[in-house]
């Protein structure tokens, strides 16, 4: 089981006045093309509707998102879906179980005090940071977090993409599960509201 050495109470976080600022700050090209994405159907709202996107329109990304349900304002995360590559990464299949229910304590405090800065901001979140291996291996770690709604002001959901390894997300070994990280650290940006 995962121990984490230590799970902040807040996550400190950089707020991006324009979006090619918060931009500039994604490594990956899977992440751009998915805030890209994002960011047409969203038009001129606050964040998209669930229903304006169609994971037909981005059939490449598919591997590498996935989206959770907000449930009760953030109290509980719930994959409705998980793309192939994010399961192999991390050793589990996370479809159709609540986040608190299979993930390892640490982990889980961790990833939920980035979910909830996305209910609490209705703000995309993108955190880049290393992921530290009982077997002192490093692998860094990169999520884009996009908030949906589902016709109203809240976060019902989030859409994400999630690469662990490389920059491209090289990470194949399954030996190594994310029930081995003992530290998950990073930057965290966020595009404030008056930004879009």
């Amino acid at each position: 089981m995962l121990d984490l050495i230590s799970v902040p109470e807040e996550i400190s976080s950089e707020v991006h006045t324009s979006l090619s600022s918060f931009s500039d700050q994604i490594i990956d090209d899977r992440h751009k093309a998915l805030l890209d994405y994002w960011t047409g159907k969203r038009a001129q709202r606050l964040m998209p509707d669930r229903s304006d996107v169609d994971p037909i329109d981005i059939p490449k990304l598919l591997p590498d998102i996935g989206l959770l349900d907000v449930i009760d304002g953030g109290r509980r995360f719930y994959f409705r879906v998980v793309g192939s590559n994010i399961n192999r990464s991390f050793g589990h299949d996370y479809t159709g179980h609540y986040l608190d229910d299979v993930a390892p304590i640490g982990y889980s405090q961790f990833i939920t005090l980035l979910y909830r800065k996305v209910v609490q901001t209705r703000c995309p979140v993108y955190s880049l940071g290393k992921c530290r291996y009982r077997d002192s291996s490093v692998r860094s770690i990169q999520r884009l977090l996009l908030p949906l709604t589902k016709g109203r002001e809240d976060v019902d959901q989030i859409f994400y993409s999630t690469c662990l390894g490389g920059i491209q997300g090289d990470f194949q070994d399954a030996s190594q599960t994310v029930n081995d990280i003992i530290t998950n650290d990073g930057q965290v940006h966020i595009l404030g509201a008056s930004a879009r």
